[in-house]
């Protein structure tokens, strides 16, 4: 399959929440599979079901200093993952796209994306 690598988001929409800090829109990131475009959107109902198969985030953020394992974050995209404006992706095949998306543009990108999709959609965490 052909894994493009991360564009950095979508064209803004009104609604797309801006960073307290800088004001840059913090749209998702984006990228396209087979001609379909998917999102990383990480929602509470997300996060929950992560937590119930899987060790809580913000345990794993604290312990390794602000980062995960790659095979953490990989599970954490997997649950992330879905259709752009649509349905999410189930978490089984979305293990394997996270393990292409991983291959494809690496540790950091990932983890970037991740990371503001957790601070976009889930701030709470972080407050």
């Amino acid at each position: 399959m052909d894994y493009t690598a991360f564009d950095g988001g979508m064209e803004p929409a009104d609604h797309t929440p801006e960073d307290p800090m800088t004001g840059e829109d913090l749209a998702p990131a984006t990228f396209d599979v087979l001609g379909r475009t998917y999102e990383i959107s990480l929602t509470k109902a997300r996060i929950d079901l992560y937590e119930q198969r899987h060790r809580p985030i913000m345990a794993s953020f604290i312990q390794n200093g602000g980062a995960f394992s790659a095979a953490e974050l990989e599970a954490i995209l997997a649950y992330g993952l879905r259709v752009e404006g649509g349905p999410f992706v189930n978490p089984k095949r979305g293990m394997e796209m996270a393990g292409q998306l991983m291959q494809s543009n690496g540790y950091l990108a990932v983890l970037t994306a991740v990371m503001d999709a957790l601070q976009r959609d889930c701030g709470f965490l972080f407050r």
